[in-house]
């Protein structure tokens, strides 16, 4: 992809580097932080609910935003709406966090919905 827009191969090695950075995070991020707040028995049900949500999401994201930026004429409006839906996922984890604390401590309902899945 990079090979006919950038012609210096450090700025391509560069570029590989970077990319392979954030597919590590990709990968291994999520279960650390599942490890870290759910407890080992709810542990094969949520890594597997991020990652379902996931691949949805890298599946359907680049047509929609697509699809944004040709009804705009700009990247703007996709733009702006991935930085909404982040700042709703940054709320909504402070709000969880403060419902519940830390380690895992669901309560009941919660602790059965993730059963069903």
């Amino acid at each position: 992809m990079l090979g006919g827009v950038v012609d210096r191969m450090d700025v391509r090695v560069a570029g590989c580097i970077v990319v392979g950075l954030g597919v590590g995070n990709t990968v291994s991020l999520p279960g650390l932080l599942v490890g870290r707040e759910f407890s080992r028995a709810q542990f094969a049900s949520v890594v597997s609910l991020i990652t379902a949500t996931n691949q949805v999401a890298f599946a359907f994201t680049p047509a929609l935003m697509g699809i944004l930026r040709d009804a705009t004429g700009s990247y703007g409006a996709a733009l702006a709406l991935c930085l909404g839906l982040d700042a709703m996922a940054a709320g909504v984890v402070m709000i969880g966090r403060g419902s519940r604390g830390r380690g895992g401590d669901l309560d009941a309902s919660a602790s059965s919905q993730l059963r069903v899945l």
